[in-house]
């Protein structure tokens, strides 16, 4: 609250609340857990592994879904 830290209610059971002095003020609460940090960071390693893949060069000349290469 004004941008220091305020003890955070349980109001009704599922609700966050801040107990306030009369007059103008600024709440803010933010919601970051690890594992949106983590999803994050699996997302672009899976990203960049996908790039990497694709972007590489076949040395055998076969197509990288299956099946062998053709002999002429």
């Amino acid at each position: 609250m004004d941008d220091q830290a305020a003890e955070i209610c349980k109001v009704n059971t599922v609700i966050r609340g801040v107990v306030v002095n009369a007059g103008k003020h600024t709440v803010a609460m933010r919601y970051r857990p690890l594992s949106v940090y983590f999803g994050f960071a699996l997302t672009l390693l899976g990203l960049t592994a996908a790039i990497v893949l694709h972007r590489r060069r076949e040395t055998d000349g076969a197509d990288t879904l299956g099946g062998a290469p053709q002999v002429d």
